[in-house]
């Protein structure tokens, strides 16, 4: 039986935001997690991706709003470090975005159609920027020279989604993950000259 907060469901499909974004996303997530026929799992699979949609929305906004921040001689490591830092949950908006990201990647483990929705070209692009960056700085001597910038790229992925997960979960602070993320950048950068 569906919480009476279910009918969040319907104003996500029409756009429409009544409640703080961080406290619908609760909402949505505690949602019947198995819809009964075919419909019900169509209309499931139509809000979680206007969901996610309308959170990478947020999130490209906030990430452009801190590299404007950084100015335009930011070099590559700030910028880096700025893409990672804004995916960790420390607000109450980052942590709703990042609770519709586990929520979708969650439905996706058990649904094939949804893996292969667009919204996962999301990672993709993404690894793409964090190579481009990491690359970058192996341009200009800033990377340490046993670091592959494609497969670093795929593991700062995942070590921000496990620290994103461990904040969620109160296995870990966001001053503790910010740490770890911030000491692991620190080992992969190359200070000094050639």
């Amino acid at each position: 039986m569906r919480r009476p907060e279910a009918r969040l469901e319907v104003q996500f499909l029409v756009g429409h935001w009544p409640v703080p974004f961080e406290d619908a996303v609760v909402d949505l997530l505690v949602l019947d997690p198995e819809p009964v026929g075919l419909e019900a799992t169509d209309a499931r699979r139509h809000t979680t991706l206007l969901t996610l949609d309308h959170t990478s929305a947020k999130v490209a906004v906030r990430i452009a709003q801190q590299l404007d921040t950084l100015g335009a001689d930011a070099g590559p490591f700030d910028r880096l470090a700025t893409i990672l830092e804004a995916f960790l949950p420390q607000d109450p908006d980052s942590r709703a975005a990042m609770q519709v990201y586990l929520h979708f990647a969650s439905a996706a483990m058990a649904d094939p159609v949804l893996r292969r929705a667009d919204a996962f070209a999301n990672g993709h692009a993404l690894i793409d920027v964090l190579a481009t960056e990491l690359s970058e700085m192996a341009a200009t001597h800033a990377l340490a020279p046993d670091i592959d910038p494609g497969i670093e790229a795929r593991g700062l992925l995942a070590l921000v989604l496990g620290l994103s997960m461990g904040i969620l979960l109160e296995q870990t602070s966001a001053p503790q993950a910010l740490e770890v993320l911030r000491t692991h950048l620190e080992r992969i950068r190359r200070t000094g000259t050639v």
